[in-house]
């Protein structure tokens, strides 16, 4: 993660395929500096196909030191997602607070997987 990072919008991104419509989901984490200019996008840690979904709307939700400071809902049917320009769309509705650098902000993307990354960590 870059250095500068100091906060984060947490949601989905879809993956396009050759028809350009959305063929697969995975957890999306942009993180902002200070200013609240972009520094760096997170894809990941799993790749689900939309055939592998089995809810209509996805939960998300982060925290550090299990106090809750962010939650949002993704609709993985949602336009943008589905057909929208590029082959990677996302739609990032949970933003943190500022973060501390050694902070430990854990992101549950519910059927998307989980995943704990530490503010400023360069590994």
């Amino acid at each position: 993660m870059a250095p500068e990072a100091r906060s984060a919008r947490v949601g989905v991104a879809a993956l396009a395929g050759g028809s350009g419509h959305a063929s697969a989901y995975t957890p999306a984490c942009l993180w902002l500096d200070e200013a609240g200019e972009p520094v760096e996008l997170i894809l990941g840690p799993v790749l689900t196909t939309s055939d592998e979904l089995s809810t209509d709307v996805l939960e998300l939700s982060t925290s550090v030191d299990d106090e809750e400071n962010g939650h949002g809902r993704v609709e993985p049917d949602h336009d943008w997602l589905v057909s929208g320009p590029g082959r990677v769309r996302a739609l990032l509705p949970v933003a943190t607070p500022v973060l501390e650098a050694d902070d430990e902000l854990f992101v549950d993307a519910g059927e998307l997987g989980t995943y704990e990354v530490r503010v400023g960590s360069q590994v």
